[in-house]
């Protein structure tokens, strides 16, 4: 919801109305999806092929990290991790699984820079508390290209 109203608000600010709103909304949605599941994510398997020798689940958490951190809105690019293979035995729904584990841990650590988060309650429907940047900045953390984390 919060990348489509995000997009749908910049389209607004542009001046866009009707249904020159519509078409501009599904074009641009498609665009961001594609670069990001497509070319982000297909591309990060080209580089990780080439560089060395990942596990499959291994491969698709790599991937699944570059696909929500180039993506121009990466809320959006969430969408792949909350599917109904997460968690699942297969190499993406295990990739998913840890991307939502080292997201929830990265949230409970930065807690306090998170606005309105509340302790008091399970941390990962809170995901919509974060900022574009805030999420940017977690799956950074995650990234090895982007940290020093052993990816």
């Amino acid at each position: 919801y919060k990348a489509c109203k995000g997009i749908l608000d910049s389209l607004k600010e542009l001046g866009y109305r009707n249904n020159e709103l519509r078409m501009n909304f599904i074009s641009n949605y498609e665009t961001i999806y594609v670069n990001s599941s497509i070319f982000a994510h297909e591309g990060r398997h080209v580089i990780d092929k080439n560089i060395g020798k990942f596990s499959a689940q291994k491969l698709e958490y790599r991937a699944k990290l570059s696909e929500i951190y180039f993506s121009a809105h990466p809320f959006l690019a969430m969408s792949s991790i909350f599917i109904s293979n997460i968690g699942q035995n297969t190499p993406h729904g295990k990739a998913n699984e840890q991307i939502v584990i080292n997201l929830v841990k990265w949230m409970e650590k930065n807690k306090n820079e998170i606005k309105d988060f509340d302790d008091s309650g399970p941390t990962l429907p809170q995901l919509d508390l974060l900022t574009s940047k805030q999420l940017k900045t977690a799956i950074q953390s995650m990234e090895p290209f982007l940290s020093n984390s052993p990816g």
